[in-house]
């Protein structure tokens, strides 16, 4: 069975150490409380532990209440339910927690209005919703479980996605009922956000756009639409194809439509086979690596600068055309108990 952690150790972050082109230091686990003695219910994302101001929250299943807003003391390890915002089995389902000027925002279910965005101070008296975006119960906020990213923070304001009945479109909102409100331009529905602190860039459907709380902009269409938006050295690294008879390669944008260009056709030739598929960026230090397939080595790990000339392929792992890495170069597991 699988255990239900004290502290946070069903998520364990691995490090694949690919060779010796990225070293890491060793870091040392530690139990903090057992939250759940059971194993049963704790229930853990990566984007569902947040630690603020000595104290670690997360969604929990516990005695007599569904998934709702728990914190642990990093120091003393006492456990303690924030609010039991949804009262019986089902519970609110806290997601998406994110901290914004001392103040910990997450979606919920309270099941009167729906998945909604909320706000704590850590008290139960603290713990609101922030709006009723969408009237009823249906909700505004769709958290898909394959897309696990946390609301987004640019210029002091959180960016979501939100429906208010005529579908999706970007929402910003300052932490108030009055200054949560509908991106200008935002939709179609925007998704795989991600802020450069000053502005967020996402996929509207086929395109790439910048937002801010004043409006957005729509920057260039692609066929399928920008693929994983990451932020980088001033610039947002995604990699797309301009049409059907084109190749998914990796792309970036100054936040300009002249500056939204092509970084490199890794994998040479026209037509969607012949695709690089650039994809789980991380950025280290100057560089963002990434994975690719070049269609002479597989797929291996690459890095880039931003230029053409400095983006190229870290180590070939795996000799020959077969890939190198599978599907992803960091990753978590759970912790089996017998």
């Amino acid at each position: 069975m699988l255990a239900s952690i004290r502290s946070l150790r069903s998520l364990v972050p691995l490090v694949a150490v690919v060779g010796s082109a990225l070293p890491v230091a060793a870091q040392k686990l530690h139990l903090v409380d057992d939250v759940e003695s059971k194993p049963t219910g704790l229930l853990m994302h990566e984007h569902l532990v947040v630690t603020h101001n000595g104290w670690s929250y997360f969604a929990r299943e516990g005695a007599g209440v569904g998934a709702e807003l728990h914190r642990v003391n990093v120091a003393t390890g006492s456990l303690e339910l924030v609010r039991d915002v949804h009262s019986g089995p089902d519970g609110s389902r806290p997601d998406l927690l994110t901290v914004l000027n001392g103040v910990l925002y997450f979606t919920a279910d309270d099941g009167v209005h729906g998945v909604e965005l909320w706000r704590s101070d850590g008290t139960a008296a603290g713990t609101q919703m922030v709006a009723d975006i969408r009237a009823g119960s249906g909700g505004s906020i769709v958290v898909m479980p394959w897309v696990r990213e946390p609301l987004a923070i640019a210029a002091g304001e959180l960016f979501f996605a939100a429906d208010s009945g005529g579908g999706a479109t970007l929402w910003h909102s300052d932490g108030t009922t009055a200054g949560t409100q509908p991106v200008a331009n935002g939709g179609p529905n925007p998704a795989q956000i991600a802020s450069d602190g000053t502005a967020v860039y996402y996929r509207a459907q086929s395109e790439l756009r910048r937002a801010t709380a004043a409006g957005a902009t729509a920057l260039k269409s692609f066929y399928g639409g920008p693929n994983q938006p990451t932020v980088f050295n001033g610039a947002v690294y995604f990699h797309a194809a301009l049409n059907g008879n084109d190749s998914y390669e990796l792309w970036k944008s100054d936040g300009t439509a002249a500056g939204t260009v092509l970084v490199k056709d890794i994998h040479a030739g026209a037509g969607l086979g012949l695709s690089s598929y650039a994809s789980l960026f991380t950025v280290a230090g100057n560089q963002l690596f990434f994975t690719a397939n070049d269609g002479v080595h597989g797929r291996e790990l690459w890095s880039t600068d931003g230029t053409s000339a400095g983006t190229a392929l870290v180590a070939d792992i795996g000799p020959g055309i077969a890939s190198g890495l599978g599907d992803s170069i960091y990753w978590r597991m759970k912790i089996g108990r017998a």
